[in-house]
């Protein structure tokens, strides 16, 4: 590195008026210190080899730089503000987040965010118990959209509504849970507005939309469990969510012919780990952990999170850290056989947990469907049901979010 004098020799506003150097030991000045003889700078400079310098010019060049450096730093900050601004201005609040009400219409079924409590109507009988039987026009412009009646619709291919959503793919992995949601929509299309095909019940499938070229790809997985784990479910395919998302899911896609990454990925795990954990208890000791009917211990749903984790750094690995991406919990038993409410209870909140550290929203589905009566058996919901129709809604909601950069 060059000396500092030298440096500032090269710029004009630090140069100094006189370059002439007079040859003097500084063993001499060091002597003349010894001996408590003062030794000024004005000596240094007239008889070290020190160049005269005009530090008045010196300090205005200081100066100057200093100004410079601190509306550099305002306009940093300044774009900062305004991106920010711009930002939050596109990301309106999150309605799914909100507070709200299911609303219930013959065959029709949205999410309601509460509106002002101070429009309150005249508190008579006939307002309580007639005209507010419905949401009024004012509460359901706060509603989102009801992209279920939209796709529906024969004008879907040139409804702006849903513009946002052509040549799109979505990416679900997931159980038989999220394998009905793809039938149920695919379903309430009709064979001649979509197609369904689904390659086993433990295996892949898609749900397509030719009009808008919108595809909604399914991975099944048998829980989060490690491949090499002992205790895992035997069962044809049955290896870890990792060595299916790159045996199975990527192959898929490039045999779809779909490109790069997911334009969403939506990951769900919830009863196949939870029936796995249980049986894991039987060769402990303690009697409590050898129950069938038992919530899950502090290291099981420690176990569970770490492995979602595992699941989302693989899935951002594969497609990047940008990758939109939300997780789902899971819905509740029919009944509550076995305390296994208390268990689903647990996972969600455990995943809740992991969501808030590693940054990764979460599609509040189930807390909207709670107490519902729509299923098939004790833990699936019925294809088609209300609920497959709040998914819709949620899942092409966060679509449409996620391409404004607004998941979080």
């Amino acid at each position: 590195m060059e000396p500092l004098a030298k440096l500032f020799d090269k710029w004009p506003i630090f140069r100094p008026k006189s370059t002439e150097y007079v040859p003097i030991a500084l063993t001499e000045l060091a002597a003349r210190a010894e001996e408590d003889e003062d030794v000024s700078s004005e000596e240094i400079f007239e008889e070290g080899k020190v160049p005269r310098r005009d530090w008045t010019v010196f300090r205005r060049g200081r100066t100057l730089i200093g100004i410079i450096l601190v509306l550099g730093i305002m306009t940093i900050l300044s774009v900062v503000f305004l991106t920010r601004s711009r930002w939050q201005h596109q990301c309106a609040a999150d309605v799914y987040k909100q507070k709200g009400y299911i609303w219930r219409s013959g065959e029709d079924i949205r999410w309601v965010p509460y509106s002002d409590p101070t429009r309150l109507l005249p508190p008579s009988p006939i307002h309580i118990y007639n005209s507010t039987i419905l949401p009024t026009p004012y509460d359901l412009s706060f509603a989102p959209p009801s992209y279920t009646n939209l796709l529906s619709s024969p004008s879907r291919a040139t409804d702006p509504a849903l513009s946002f959503s052509q040549n799109k793919t979505i990416v679900v992995i997931g159980d038989s849970h999220s394998r009905r949601q793809l039938e149920g929509l695919c379903q309430r299309l009709g064979p001649e507005n979509a197609t369904l095909n689904i390659e086993g019940g433990h295996n892949k499938g898609y749900c397509y939309i030719p009009d808008l070229g919108l595809r909604f790809v399914l991975l099944f997985h048998f829980g989060i469990a490690r491949t090499e784990e002992t205790w895992y479910f035997n069962e044809d395919g049955s290896t870890g969510v990792e060595e299916r998302i790159e045996g199975t899911l990527v192959p898929y896609l490039e045999e779809l012919r779909i490109d790069g990454a997911p334009d969403f990925v939506l990951l769900q795990s919830g009863y196949w780990l939870y029936q796995q954990l249980k049986p894991s208890g039987d060769e402990v000791k303690d009697l409590n952990l050898q129950k069938e009917a038992r919530p899950l211990t502090w290291a099981e749903l420690t176990y569970h999170r770490q492995r979602m984790s595992e699941v989302v750094d693989s899935l951002r690995s594969r497609w990047g850290k940008s990758l939109p991406l939300m997780l789902r919990t899971t819905q509740e038993h029919q009944n509550g056989r076995d305390m296994g409410n208390v268990g689903i209870y647990q996972l969600n909140e455990s995943l809740e947990a992991l969501a808030d550290l590693i940054k990764v929203p979460i599609m509040p589905w189930t807390n909207l469907i709670t107490g519902t009566i729509d299923y098939s058996d004790d833990q699936h919901l019925a294809i088609g049901s209300e609920a497959n129709a709040i998914w819709i809604d949620m899942v092409l909601y966060y679509l449409a979010r996620s391409l404004h950069g607004c998941l979080l």
